[in-house]
């Protein structure tokens, strides 16, 4: 049951509760119509005796025709009887099988039923001026009766539970329709898009107020996510001026003659990472600015893609030189995109320059560049380290970095495909980890395509 749905799982409680119910309410108005019945045949039957012994009392000479005849008079409600008569010590019964009354039950204070033959009789001993009397009534009619009315039930209660069925579907559609609006809202709400709130409840039952709570919830998130772009963003940018700084100065240290030599060294040093942390910066301030949308100054105009790519090529070229990487690259000429080309140059240079750091030494880099019939697929290549199946999920994270990207003189920060997710993103395109295995490790760039010139 935990793998449907929740208006299913009322819909079947409340067959369940009212089937119970039900079966509950038609065995106990069984019962209580047999016992009903019961009391009514016990009053006859004492009815009938006093009425035979009034008769019986009048009779000088008893025989088995006169009693018969006395007992059975203007009634067809008796099945048969015992007589005996203290005044003449004689025994009349009728039929033959009322013998077995005494077997069962030798004293008697009230009737109680019981198989006479193969009849259900009601049997009831009565005693008047020292004379015995023991009257049957046949409870065939009161059997027929409740179980008729049994079998009525019987043939209600599948109707009755369709009914609840149909009719628990529809209450639990509409006591879940809130609920389904709330999930269809929550669904649609992004960290681009956290200014989006649940319709208030127009009554305020337990719906409403979750409702909300829930946009409650969102007003700190949104304040909370707000806070901390705003924190990146304007860290990033205080520190944009004094990295600079700092880089101008090392690079006219590193050039200069003012350092002893055995210096130079830890002046390279800092300067490479002082260009590290400025591109960090850099990075985040650029991601700042996607958290917010409406802050990002994107520049949309047709954007020859063919002429970025085969200009990173040529920047890829220069940066496999010194590790002997071959690279091949299949360009479709005259692809374009509506985009900022600044951005999407990134986007390339970022990917390229992934997969020349993590390709190993004398290996391949393969660019591909093609269109279908609405989008422009970008597919950049290498021979590098297979990517853990278990990480690979997590590639696109912020500051998310792999083993093998952990080593200070290769390692990134982490920042550089979370970039490029968001670069596509903010084009209407996608970006994914197509393959990673021993012979290739290969990322898929998406865009749709806006125009092609033949």
């Amino acid at each position: 049951m935990k793998k449907w749905s929740l208006k299913h799982r009322i819909m079947l409680w409340s067959c369940l509760v009212s089937g119970s119910a039900v079966c509950l309410f038609a065995g106990v108005a069984l019962l209580s119509l047999y016992l009903v019945e019961l009391d009514g045949v016990d009053a006859r039957l004492k009815s009938e005796a006093q009425r035979a012994f009034e008769e019986l009392k009048e009779e000088k000479v008893l025989n088995d025709k006169e009693v018969r005849a006395a007992i059975f008079e203007g009634t067809s409600f008796l099945h048969g009887y015992i007589y005996s008569s203290h005044r003449f010590d004689l025994k009349f019964l009728y039929p033959e099988v009322m013998s077995m009354v005494f077997v069962d039950k030798a004293v008697v204070d009230k009737p109680f039923t019981q198989e006479i033959g193969h009849l259900h009789v009601r049997v009831a001993f009565f005693i008047h001026n020292g004379d015995t009397l023991v009257l049957a009534a046949n409870l065939r009619s009161i059997r027929e009766l409740v179980e008729d009315l049994r079998s009525a039930y019987l043939w209600s209660i599948p109707i009755i539970l369709i009914a609840v069925a149909l009719g628990g579907s529809w209450i639990a559609s509409r006591a879940l329709r809130p609920i389904v609006e709330i999930t269809r809202v929550t669904q649609q709400i992004t960290a681009h898009h956290l200014g989006k709130r649940i319709p208030a409840s127009e009554t305020d039952d337990e719906i409403g107020r979750h409702i909300t709570v829930l946009n409650g919830m969102l007003d700190r998130l949104e304040k909370s996510f707000e806070q901390a772009s705003r924190f990146a963003a304007d860290a990033s940018h205080e520190l944009r001026t004094p990295l600079t700084i700092m880089r101008g100065n090392l690079e006219a240290a590193v050039r200069s003659d003012i350092f002893p030599v055995d210096q130079k060294p830890l002046l390279n040093d800092l300067l490479e990472d002082t260009v590290r942390l400025q591109k960090i910066a850099d990075n985040l301030l650029l991601l700042a600015s996607f958290d917010a949308l409406d802050k990002l100054p994107l520049i949309l105009i047709r954007v020859d893609l063919s002429a970025i790519a085969r200009e990173a090529f040529e920047d890829a070229e220069l940066l496999a030189c010194a590790r002997r990487i071959k690279l091949k690259a299949e360009l479709q000429h005259d692809l374009y995109v509506r985009g900022d080309a600044i951005l999407l140059r990134r986007l390339f240079l970022n990917l390229i320059d992934n997969a020349v750091k993590y390709n190993q030494d004398g290996g391949n880099l393969n660019l591909i560049l093609d269109s279908d019939k609405s989008s422009v697929v970008l597919k950049i290549s290498n021979t590098g380290i297979p990517i853990d199946a278990s990480v690979q999920h997590r590639l696109f994270e912020r500051f998310f970095r792999s083993q093998v990207d952990r080593s200070r003189v290769s390692g990134g920060s982490g920042l550089g495909l979370s970039l490029c997710r968001e670069i596509a993103r903010a084009h209407g395109g996608t970006i994914s980890l197509t393959q990673s295995d021993q012979n290739l490790t290969e990322f898929t760039v998406t865009l749709p395509l806006f125009q092609t010139l033949t």
